[in-house]
């Protein structure tokens, strides 16, 4: 879903969101698959120039999925085993 736009001096900005339910089951590098089913979302800002596309952010809530599916969460890099 396209919630903005704004566009000055040849440049436009579109901002898009979206949310999506999934199931968890694939494995990961942390976790076996559970079969939960999560609801996560993301969103994405497009900066366009002359029509094309220049420069693309994006914000996943990863955290949020993680901790749906029960995959361990922790900061940095996993914990040694």
């Amino acid at each position: 879903m396209i919630r903005s736009t704004f566009g000055a001096a040849g440049a436009m900005i579109i901002t898009a969101v979206r949310s999506a339910k999934r199931s968890s089951f694939q494995p990961t590098e942390l976790t076996e698959p559970t079969g939960r089913q999560a609801t996560f979302s993301d969103a994405n800002i497009f900066r366009f120039e002359n029509g094309k596309v220049v420069e693309i952010w994006n914000h996943r809530d990863d955290f949020g999925l993680h901790e749906q599916i029960g995959s361990p969460i922790h900061a940095g890099a996993p914990p040694e085993a």
